[in-house]
Protein backbone atom coordinates (compact mmCIF):
# COMPACT_ATOMS: atom_id res chain seq x y z
CA UNK A 1 0.00 0.00 0.00
CA UNK A 2 1.20 3.52 -1.16
CA UNK A 3 2.39 5.55 1.74
CA UNK A 4 1.14 8.82 2.42
CA UNK A 5 2.38 11.53 5.35
CA UNK A 6 -0.21 13.74 7.01
CA UNK A 7 1.20 17.16 8.89
CA UNK A 8 -2.14 18.04 11.15
CA UNK A 9 -0.93 20.88 13.03
CA UNK A 10 -1.81 22.07 15.56
CA UNK A 11 -2.41 25.58 15.33
CA UNK A 12 0.38 27.88 16.84
CA UNK A 13 3.59 25.29 16.23
CA UNK A 14 4.70 26.76 13.02
CA UNK A 15 2.51 25.53 10.35
CA UNK A 16 3.13 28.51 8.19
CA UNK A 17 6.38 28.66 7.83
CA UNK A 18 6.60 24.65 7.31
CA UNK A 19 4.00 24.78 5.04
CA UNK A 20 5.52 27.91 3.02
CA UNK A 21 8.73 25.57 2.84
CA UNK A 22 6.61 22.41 1.47
CA UNK A 23 5.32 24.23 -1.44
CA UNK A 24 8.30 26.51 -2.34
CA UNK A 25 10.62 23.82 -2.97
CA UNK A 26 9.04 20.65 -4.99
CA UNK A 27 12.52 20.27 -6.59
CA UNK A 28 13.75 18.79 -3.02
CA UNK A 29 10.98 16.77 -2.23
CA UNK A 30 10.90 15.14 -5.28
CA UNK A 31 14.77 14.84 -4.88
CA UNK A 32 13.73 12.49 -1.94
CA UNK A 33 11.11 10.87 -2.96
CA UNK A 34 8.03 13.07 -1.92
CA UNK A 35 5.68 15.63 -3.46
CA UNK A 36 3.42 18.24 -2.13
CA UNK A 37 0.28 17.66 -4.20
CA UNK A 38 -0.80 21.09 -5.27
CA UNK A 39 -4.73 19.81 -5.19
CA UNK A 40 -6.91 21.58 -2.52
CA UNK A 41 -4.09 23.96 -1.47
CA UNK A 42 -5.52 27.46 -0.20
CA UNK A 43 -2.44 29.50 0.13
CA UNK A 44 0.57 27.08 1.25
CA UNK A 45 -1.62 24.54 3.08
CA UNK A 46 -4.39 22.03 2.06
CA UNK A 47 -6.64 23.99 4.11
CA UNK A 48 -9.14 23.39 1.50
CA UNK A 49 -9.32 19.93 1.61
CA UNK A 50 -9.21 19.87 5.89
CA UNK A 51 -12.61 21.78 5.43
CA UNK A 52 -14.06 19.08 3.56
CA UNK A 53 -13.43 16.46 5.48
CA UNK A 54 -13.88 18.84 9.24
CA UNK A 55 -17.57 17.57 10.37
CA UNK A 56 -17.74 20.84 12.23
CA UNK A 57 -17.62 22.74 8.84
CA UNK A 58 -19.84 24.24 7.29
CA UNK A 59 -23.27 23.34 7.55
CA UNK A 60 -24.10 21.09 4.34
CA UNK A 61 -26.41 18.02 3.41
CA UNK A 62 -25.18 14.28 4.04
CA UNK A 63 -25.93 14.04 0.70
CA UNK A 64 -23.78 17.50 -0.13
CA UNK A 65 -21.23 16.68 2.11
CA UNK A 66 -20.24 13.23 0.12
CA UNK A 67 -20.29 14.70 -2.96
CA UNK A 68 -17.75 17.05 -2.10
CA UNK A 69 -15.69 14.56 -0.32
CA UNK A 70 -16.01 12.43 -3.32
CA UNK A 71 -14.77 15.52 -5.45
CA UNK A 72 -12.24 16.09 -3.12
CA UNK A 73 -10.80 12.38 -3.29
CA UNK A 74 -11.10 11.99 -7.10
CA UNK A 75 -9.19 15.56 -7.53
CA UNK A 76 -6.42 14.39 -5.35
CA UNK A 77 -6.16 10.95 -6.54
CA UNK A 78 -5.50 12.31 -10.31
CA UNK A 79 -2.98 14.62 -9.44
CA UNK A 80 -0.81 12.07 -6.61
CA UNK A 81 -0.86 9.22 -9.75
CA UNK A 82 0.34 11.34 -11.95
CA UNK A 83 3.94 10.67 -9.85
CA UNK A 84 3.12 7.28 -8.49
CA UNK A 85 7.30 6.83 -7.36
CA UNK A 86 6.81 9.79 -4.79
CA UNK A 87 4.78 9.35 -1.48
CA UNK A 88 2.18 12.70 -1.37
CA UNK A 89 2.99 14.76 1.91
CA UNK A 90 -0.22 16.72 3.08
CA UNK A 91 -0.18 19.60 5.59
CA UNK A 92 -2.89 21.59 7.05
CA UNK A 93 -3.81 22.88 10.73
CA UNK A 94 -7.50 22.43 10.03
CA UNK A 95 -7.35 18.75 10.17
CA UNK A 96 -6.56 18.83 14.06
CA UNK A 97 -10.20 19.64 14.13
CA UNK A 98 -11.69 16.63 12.01
CA UNK A 99 -12.55 13.33 13.12
CA UNK A 100 -10.12 10.75 12.97
CA UNK A 101 -12.23 8.16 11.43
CA UNK A 102 -13.25 10.29 8.47
CA UNK A 103 -10.04 10.98 7.78
CA UNK A 104 -8.86 7.36 7.91
CA UNK A 105 -11.83 6.17 5.73
CA UNK A 106 -10.71 9.37 2.61
CA UNK A 107 -7.04 7.99 3.38
CA UNK A 108 -8.44 4.13 3.29
CA UNK A 109 -5.79 3.42 -0.10
CA UNK A 110 -2.97 4.78 1.67
CA UNK A 111 -0.59 3.43 4.52
CA UNK A 112 -0.90 6.54 6.58
CA UNK A 113 1.44 8.29 8.81
CA UNK A 114 -0.04 10.77 10.71
CA UNK A 115 2.22 13.91 12.52
CA UNK A 116 1.20 16.55 15.19
CA UNK A 117 3.02 18.94 17.12
CA UNK A 118 1.39 19.88 20.67
CA UNK A 119 2.53 23.30 22.71
CA UNK A 120 2.52 24.52 26.03
CA UNK A 121 -0.43 25.81 26.80
CA UNK A 122 0.42 28.97 27.99
CA UNK A 123 2.57 30.01 24.77
CA UNK A 124 -0.02 28.87 22.92
CA UNK A 125 -2.40 30.86 23.76
CA UNK A 126 -0.64 33.83 24.46
CA UNK A 127 0.15 33.08 20.41
CA UNK A 128 -3.17 32.36 19.71
CA UNK A 129 -4.97 35.27 21.19
CA UNK A 130 -2.49 37.72 19.54
CA UNK A 131 -3.23 36.17 16.04
CA UNK A 132 -6.92 36.31 16.64
CA UNK A 133 -7.06 40.04 17.38
CA UNK A 134 -4.96 40.72 14.47
CA UNK A 135 -6.38 38.80 11.98
CA UNK A 136 -10.04 39.69 12.80
CA UNK A 137 -12.28 42.53 14.49
CA UNK A 138 -12.08 40.33 18.20
CA UNK A 139 -12.15 43.06 20.82
CA UNK A 140 -12.25 40.18 23.98
CA UNK A 141 -9.79 40.09 26.82
CA UNK A 142 -7.14 37.38 27.02
CA UNK A 143 -9.56 36.28 29.86
CA UNK A 144 -12.75 36.13 27.46
CA UNK A 145 -10.46 34.16 24.96
CA UNK A 146 -9.58 31.53 27.39
CA UNK A 147 -12.89 30.76 28.71
CA UNK A 148 -13.98 30.45 25.18
CA UNK A 149 -11.11 28.51 23.80
CA UNK A 150 -9.31 26.35 25.91
CA UNK A 151 -12.19 24.17 26.94
CA UNK A 152 -10.87 20.89 26.53
CA UNK A 153 -7.35 19.36 27.28
CA UNK A 154 -4.53 17.61 24.81
CA UNK A 155 -5.66 14.20 26.41
CA UNK A 156 -8.98 13.72 24.61
CA UNK A 157 -7.40 14.81 21.48
CA UNK A 158 -4.51 12.94 21.40
CA UNK A 159 -6.28 9.47 22.55
CA UNK A 160 -8.86 10.39 19.23
CA UNK A 161 -6.18 10.24 16.64
CA UNK A 162 -4.07 7.27 18.49
CA UNK A 163 -6.65 4.48 18.92
CA UNK A 164 -7.84 5.44 14.91
CA UNK A 165 -4.05 5.33 13.61
CA UNK A 166 -1.94 3.67 16.05
CA UNK A 167 1.72 3.31 15.54
CA UNK A 168 1.20 5.40 12.68
CA UNK A 169 0.39 8.39 14.96
CA UNK A 170 3.27 10.75 15.60
CA UNK A 171 3.26 12.71 18.45
CA UNK A 172 5.49 15.61 18.85
CA UNK A 173 6.28 18.63 20.95
CA UNK A 174 6.68 21.88 19.84
CA UNK A 175 9.26 22.97 22.08
CA UNK A 176 11.90 25.13 20.33
CA UNK A 177 14.96 24.48 21.77
CA UNK A 178 14.25 20.20 21.59
CA UNK A 179 13.58 21.14 17.59
CA UNK A 180 16.60 20.31 15.30
CA UNK A 181 18.04 22.85 14.77
CA UNK A 182 15.87 24.84 16.79
CA UNK A 183 13.04 25.11 14.19
CA UNK A 184 9.98 23.41 12.60
CA UNK A 185 11.77 23.17 9.36
CA UNK A 186 14.38 21.16 9.67
CA UNK A 187 12.16 19.05 12.64
CA UNK A 188 9.86 17.82 9.80
CA UNK A 189 12.24 18.10 6.53
CA UNK A 190 14.84 16.14 8.52
CA UNK A 191 13.15 14.48 11.30
CA UNK A 192 10.12 12.98 9.37
CA UNK A 193 10.70 12.90 5.86
CA UNK A 194 15.26 12.14 6.50
CA UNK A 195 16.06 15.01 4.41
CA UNK A 196 19.26 15.95 5.32
CA UNK A 197 19.95 19.33 6.82
CA UNK A 198 22.31 20.80 4.40
CA UNK A 199 19.64 20.28 1.16
CA UNK A 200 17.22 22.47 3.08
CA UNK A 201 19.86 24.97 4.74
CA UNK A 202 20.81 25.68 0.56
CA UNK A 203 17.14 27.48 0.26
CA UNK A 204 15.58 28.30 3.62
CA UNK A 205 16.57 30.80 5.84
CA UNK A 206 14.14 31.31 8.99
CA UNK A 207 11.90 33.50 9.28
CA UNK A 208 8.56 33.57 11.16
CA UNK A 209 5.41 33.96 8.93
CA UNK A 210 3.36 34.58 12.36
CA UNK A 211 5.08 36.71 14.04
CA UNK A 212 3.09 37.48 18.14
CA UNK A 213 2.44 41.28 18.28
CA UNK A 214 4.24 42.68 21.13
CA UNK A 215 1.79 44.60 24.13
CA UNK A 216 1.39 48.02 22.35
CA UNK A 217 0.87 46.07 18.86
CA UNK A 218 -1.63 44.19 20.62
CA UNK A 219 -3.21 46.72 22.61
CA UNK A 220 -3.34 49.09 19.22
CA UNK A 221 -5.14 46.76 17.36
CA UNK A 222 -7.57 46.45 20.17
CA UNK A 223 -8.32 49.62 19.45
CA UNK A 224 -8.74 49.36 16.01
CA UNK A 225 -11.02 46.68 16.32
CA UNK A 226 -13.43 48.41 18.65
CA UNK A 227 -13.67 50.79 15.75
CA UNK A 228 -16.39 49.95 12.85
CA UNK A 229 -15.56 52.28 10.31
CA UNK A 230 -11.97 51.26 8.99
CA UNK A 231 -12.22 50.27 5.08
CA UNK A 232 -12.20 46.53 4.01
CA UNK A 233 -8.98 47.36 2.03
CA UNK A 234 -7.25 49.56 4.81
CA UNK A 235 -7.51 46.23 6.55
CA UNK A 236 -5.93 44.40 4.97
CA UNK A 237 -2.85 47.17 4.78
CA UNK A 238 -3.11 46.56 8.54
CA UNK A 239 -2.25 42.66 8.87
CA UNK A 240 0.64 43.09 6.49
CA UNK A 241 1.70 45.84 8.39
CA UNK A 242 1.21 45.13 11.96
CA UNK A 243 3.39 41.50 10.67
CA UNK A 244 6.36 43.83 9.50
CA UNK A 245 6.59 46.16 13.05
CA UNK A 246 5.91 42.65 14.99
CA UNK A 247 9.41 41.47 13.24
CA UNK A 248 11.12 44.70 14.42
CA UNK A 249 10.17 44.53 18.09
CA UNK A 250 10.96 47.83 19.91
CA UNK A 251 8.30 46.79 23.05
CA UNK A 252 7.89 44.63 25.55
CA UNK A 253 6.33 40.73 24.88
CA UNK A 254 2.54 40.09 25.67
CA UNK A 255 2.63 39.33 29.19
CA UNK A 256 -0.01 36.02 30.99
CA UNK A 257 -1.65 37.20 34.34
CA UNK A 258 -0.04 34.78 37.19
CA UNK A 259 -3.46 34.10 38.10
CA UNK A 260 -3.87 32.84 35.01
CA UNK A 261 -0.82 30.86 34.38
CA UNK A 262 -1.42 29.28 37.56
CA UNK A 263 -4.91 28.02 36.09
CA UNK A 264 -3.84 26.63 32.84
CA UNK A 265 -1.15 24.53 34.51
CA UNK A 266 -3.35 23.02 37.47
CA UNK A 267 -6.28 22.40 34.97
CA UNK A 268 -3.91 20.73 32.40
CA UNK A 269 -1.25 19.27 34.63
CA UNK A 270 -3.16 15.87 35.20
CA UNK A 271 -3.74 15.58 31.24
CA UNK A 272 -0.38 16.44 30.68
CA UNK A 273 1.59 14.27 32.72
CA UNK A 274 -0.32 11.39 31.58
CA UNK A 275 0.68 12.31 28.02
CA UNK A 276 4.36 12.55 29.05
CA UNK A 277 4.25 9.12 30.24
CA UNK A 278 2.14 7.96 27.39
CA UNK A 279 4.09 9.18 24.81
CA UNK A 280 7.51 10.15 25.67
CA UNK A 281 8.64 8.35 28.29
CA UNK A 282 8.63 11.34 30.96
CA UNK A 283 7.33 12.91 34.34
CA UNK A 284 6.38 16.34 32.54
CA UNK A 285 4.68 16.86 29.06
CA UNK A 286 6.67 20.60 28.74
CA UNK A 287 8.84 22.59 31.60
CA UNK A 288 7.06 24.56 33.85
CA UNK A 289 8.49 28.12 32.60
CA UNK A 290 10.16 28.62 29.24
CA UNK A 291 12.29 31.27 28.60
CA UNK A 292 10.44 33.23 26.35
CA UNK A 293 7.27 33.72 28.63
CA UNK A 294 6.60 36.70 30.23
CA UNK A 295 4.26 37.15 33.63
CA UNK A 296 2.50 39.87 34.91
CA UNK A 297 0.18 42.58 34.09
CA UNK A 298 0.14 43.98 29.99
CA UNK A 299 0.18 48.14 30.97
CA UNK A 300 0.55 50.13 27.64
CA UNK A 301 -0.36 54.05 27.93
CA UNK A 302 -1.48 56.71 25.49
CA UNK A 303 1.69 57.55 24.71
CA UNK A 304 2.96 54.04 23.73
CA UNK A 305 -0.63 53.67 21.86
CA UNK A 306 0.02 56.77 19.47
CA UNK A 307 4.24 55.81 18.62
CA UNK A 308 2.63 52.81 17.16
CA UNK A 309 -0.26 54.71 15.47
CA UNK A 310 2.78 56.90 13.92
CA UNK A 311 4.44 53.91 12.48
CA UNK A 312 1.83 52.44 10.69
CA UNK A 313 0.84 56.00 9.41
CA UNK A 314 4.82 56.14 8.37
CA UNK A 315 4.27 52.91 6.22
CA UNK A 316 1.12 53.67 4.77
CA UNK A 317 0.43 57.21 4.78
CA UNK A 318 -3.42 56.87 3.51
CA UNK A 319 -3.81 54.78 6.75
CA UNK A 320 -3.77 58.09 8.50
CA UNK A 321 -7.48 59.27 8.30
CA UNK A 322 -8.69 55.33 9.45
CA UNK A 323 -6.78 54.83 12.49
CA UNK A 324 -8.26 55.96 15.81
CA UNK A 325 -6.63 58.02 18.23
CA UNK A 326 -6.37 56.92 21.67
CA UNK A 327 -8.43 58.73 23.97
CA UNK A 328 -7.72 56.47 26.82
CA UNK A 329 -5.43 53.99 28.28
CA UNK A 330 -6.95 50.11 27.77
CA UNK A 331 -4.93 48.94 31.15
CA UNK A 332 -4.99 45.81 31.46
CA UNK A 333 -6.10 43.24 28.23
Amino acid sequence: MRKLILHAGRHKTGTTTLQKFLYKNPEILEKYGYQYPRYAINGDAHHELGAALNKHGKSVSDVQSKNCLVNHSRGLNQEIDKNPELTPVLSSESLQQCDPETVKKFFCNFDIEVVLYIREETGYLLSAYAQRVQASNYTGSMSDFYKSTFARDYRHFVISWSEVFGSSFSLKRYVRKDLINHDIVHDFVTGVLRIPKDEIDSTYKHNDENPTLTADLLAYKLLINQNTNIPSNHLKLLYSSFNKLALEPEFELVKIPEVMLNDIRLRFQKSNNWIAQEFFNRDYLFEPFTDDLRIGENNVTNNDLNKVRAKLVNLHPELESSLPLPDTSLGNF
